[in-house]
């Protein structure tokens, strides 16, 4: 594997969230692709950037969960 072109994988949980809605959420009203893990053990979304993935579509993936910390996920 060239390190240059790789990149990490992340879990993400937001407290008092239902990972299911917050995945659903950013796909449907954000265009963000994201995951729902729901396991006995952990909960969140799994995000993969990538070698494409943008600094400004991470910047707007980091803006829309800054969001639904702060005020929940929109209605």
């Amino acid at each position: 594997f060239d390190s240059n072109q790789s990149c990490a994988i992340g879990n993400v949980h937001i407290d008092g969230t239902d990972p299911n809605a917050v995945a659903k959420y950013l796909f449907d009203k954000q265009h963000i692709f994201t995951v729902p893990i729901v396991h006995e053990e952990f909960q969140g979304i799994r995000i993969t950037p990538n070698l494409y993935t943008t600094l400004g579509e991470l910047d707007r993936f980091c803006e829309q969960m800054e969001l639904i910390a702060k005020k929940g996920l929109p209605s």
